[in-house]
């Protein structure tokens, strides 16, 4: 049974489009179907699930002390933080991508890890520092995202 072709809702852009692309089409990274690449999705694959299950255990854990005032390990969201980070960076190195998403796409990486490393810090200046990184990270790729988008308009 043949199905005519779905059509996309109005303003419907593909995975990525968001990234600008210069003149003409961006030319991307091919698919890496190399052993290596096999392992870094693996540990990819891997570090997310650790990430999602120590988000859950994050989770869990507040509402079984939601009553306690003793919880003195503010280090608990780092796991989540720091395994998504990972987990993102490492796919990047297999996916067909142009430089500029690329590079965009381990920023914010990076930024995910530096929250999550930063939770372990003890000095408050230096956390302070490493949040305002954080914050630079994010707000350059997402300023980079709006000017794409912006752009189209033209």
């Amino acid at each position: 049974m043949n199905r005519p072709p779905e059509e996309k809702p109005e303003g419907h852009a593909p995975a990525f489009s968001e990234f600008p692309a210069g003149q003409g089409t961006p030319r991307r990274r091919p698919l890496h179907e190399t052993p290596i690449a096999s392992v870094l999705r693996i540990l990819s694959g891997a570090a997310l699930l650790c990430a999602c299950g120590s988000a859950l255990g994050v989770i869990l854990l507040d509402a079984v002390h939601w009553l306690q005032q003793d919880i003195s390990w503010k280090v608990k969201s780092a796991l989540p933080l720091i395994g998504i980070g990972v987990s993102y960076a490492l796919l990047q190195f297999t996916l067909p991508r142009t430089r500029t998403e690329f590079l965009l796409s381990l920023a914010v990486s990076l930024a995910f890890i530096l929250w999550g490393l930063e939770q372990f810090i003890p000095t408050p200046r230096i956390a302070s520092q490493i949040d305002d990184i954080v914050v630079f990270l994010f707000v350059v790729d997402l300023a980079i995202v709006i000017w794409g988008r912006l752009k189209r308009f033209k």
